[in-house]
């Protein structure tokens, strides 16, 4: 059962919002509690999440290009002082500022709107290529909720790479995922980060250990455009530029995975619009850490990611970084013909060392620093690269665009040989 109790919506026309973004204060205004956190970013607007001690003690505006303050006002909240205002009828791809403060002080803040949403195939019909974009910028990791110093140092590291949007692959908090631990393992850490940066989440094993990741569903804004019949926000996906991101909680069971979630990604995943694919949940496909891979998932969603042209796959659970060759029916192909997959759980909890016996799947391992990923998006390549706690640069590469549609499961894949 979802229990989040949602707040209704303030819509502010575009008009009263301007593109030029001067100098930004992101001390927190005096009564607000948790927050701001940048939620479910649209081509055409974006929502604002954030907490307040005293609910009159807050309001969220904006400024208009004459100077005048536009306030929401008669904003309501859960008890525990959740608000959430949503700004709509903006223009896509473009900074605005938002502000949150009382009638003495105000503070300002930035975000983007989202890219135009990917072309359909109606679009594209006829056109020798799609038309290209200027592209953005994806930061990912995971199994970050320690509290740890190194939390918040490699946190402060994730707001210098200036991402567009972040994806969370599970395990926000430790030990339990418990709504009591969110300020000083989620809010605090990325304080600088989330005010401005849209983070999407999928639950990971120690989520789900307090109702079923209920208070991960109640702190966030998420699409609920999952499988008929299961939890809103558990399994869902959306549209950013021309990536199409599906999420999925796979702390679920085999049978589920097979007989809903399979069935529900291949309809998602099937449309041809999107340029990109791009899938994300806890547990890895290929892991050779504490965990090692998840066989649940090898015939349950794997075939449906192959025969959609899915590209890259991020994970985490298993706390280190890993990546994978190019990979298809279980072999190791040609860059741009198969999945890349890589794990990504060594966001700040204690790290894992791989297992001395090395598997075949994977072409990179590092595991003695705390790390994240930085995608680079464009029309013909994600450039990928993993930065340590140090800023550093501790493997690149890059997912060329496939030029044929190699997604055909009935298509022999060109099996090759990793270099010695």
């Amino acid at each position: 059962m979802n229990m989040k109790r949602r707040v209704p919506a303030y819509a502010i026309p575009a008009a009263l919002l301007i593109a030029t973004i001067p100098a930004c204060d992101t001390t927190p205004p005096k009564g607000l509690a948790k927050g701001p956190m940048v939620q479910m970013v649209k081509p055409d607007g974006f929502t604002v999440v954030w907490y307040d001690h005293d609910p009159k003690a807050t309001q969220c505006s904006a400024r208009a290009e004459t100077g005048e303050i536009f306030n929401v006002r008669s904003i309501k909240g859960d008890a525990a002082g959740r608000r959430v205002a949503t700004f709509k009828m903006l223009d896509a791809d473009t900074q605005y500022t938002y502000q949150l403060g009382d009638s003495k002080s105000h503070h300002k803040y930035t975000t983007r709107t989202a890219p135009p949403s990917a072309p359909t195939a109606a679009d594209n019909a006829g056109s020798p290529s799609p038309a290209k974009d200027k592209g953005f910028r994806i930061l990912a990791f995971g199994d970050s909720g320690s509290g740890d110093a190194e939390q918040y140092k490699l946190a402060q590291l994730m707001v210098k790479e200036n991402p567009a949007i972040a994806i969370h692959t599970g395990d926000l908090i430790y030990p339990d995922g418990e709504r009591k631990d969110y300020p000083a393992k989620f809010f605090d850490p990325y304080a600088d980060l989330i005010a401005s940066v849209p983070l999407y989440p999928c639950p990971g094993n120690h989520d789900v250990r307090t109702d079923l990741a209920g208070p991960m569903f109640a702190e966030f804004e998420l699409p609920e455009n999952g499988p008929e019949g299961e939890t809103p926000e558990r399994h869902y996906w959306f549209d950013y530029g021309q990536v199409r991101f599906v999420s999925l909680d796979t702390n679920i069971d085999h049978k589920t995975l097979i007989d809903v979630i399979a069935p529900w990604m291949d309809k998602v995943l099937s449309d041809p619009g999107p340029r990109w694919k791009i899938c994300y949940f806890h547990h890895p496909v290929y892991s050779n850490a504490n965990y090692g891979p998840t066989r649940k998932l090898w015939n349950s969603i794997v075939p449906v990611m192959e025969k959609n042209g899915v590209q890259l796959v991020l994970s985490g659970h298993d706390h280190l970084y890993e990546r994978s060759y190019p990979i298809r029916a279980q072999k190791i192909v040609e860059p741009g013909n198969g999945i890349v997959y890589i794990t990504t759980g060594a966001g700040g909890a204690e790290l894992y060392a791989p297992k001395e016996t090395p598997i075949p799947e994977l072409a990179t391992v590092f595991e003695s620093s705390h790390s994240f990923t930085i995608i680079d998006v464009t029309s013909d390549e994600l450039k990928v690269k993993q930065i340590n706690i140090r800023g550093t640069a501790v493997d690149e590469f890059k997912i060329p665009h496939r030029s044929a549609d190699h997604s055909q499961t009935d298509e022999e894949p060109k099996e090759v040989k990793p270099a010695a």
